[in-house]
């Protein structure tokens, strides 16, 4: 794991989300890329300077459920279709900027050099209690390492040293 670098395992399979898209676009663009590669329910957020965080499909939905609900419910008081009130919330949600709803969900996304060894990035996921770190060079997205790809990292590792 020392040798191995954050750069060896990244993927560039990811949506990237930015400055212009609403909650609606990104949810779309991330069901659309589920639909060929459903092992990465990621999304890169990045603002006008550079990389802002990660985030993924349970993010995506609470950040959705928080504003329809809180919004819905408020708008409902004295309403007497609380399922009407809810939709029309919901379709207001998914037109906001999806970097303002997003960017405050992300607790903090371990953000790694390539040349970060992958035990590091591990360390630092783990600390963060993170599914996904970025990878960065020079403010740009190079890709994203997920906890699945370590753990087969890891496997193959372990598989190895049995072998030898």
């Amino acid at each position: 794991m020392l040798r191995k670098r954050a750069f060896d395992i990244l993927r560039k399979d990811y949506v990237v989300i930015g400055p212009q898209d609403s909650l609606g676009d990104a949810v779309a663009r991330l069901f659309a890329h589920l639909a060929h590669t459903p092992d990465m329910d990621a999304a890169a957020l990045v603002g006008q300077d550079g990389f802002v965080g990660v985030a993924d499909s349970s993010d995506m939905l609470a950040a959705l459920g928080d504003c329809a609900v809180d919004d819905g419910l408020r708008m409902s008081l004295g309403a007497s279709d609380f399922e009407a009130v809810f939709a029309a919330q919901c379709r207001t949600c998914l037109t906001r900027p999806a970097l303002e709803m997003l960017a405050r969900r992300d607790g903090e996304t371990p953000v790694a050099g390539p040349r970060d060894a992958l035990v590091l990035v591990l360390d630092a996921m783990q600390k963060a209690g993170a599914r996904f770190a970025a990878v960065v060079d020079g403010g740009r997205v190079l890709g994203l390492v997920s906890a699945r790809d370590i753990l087969g990292e890891l496997t193959r590792l372990a598989e190895t040293a049995r072998g030898a």
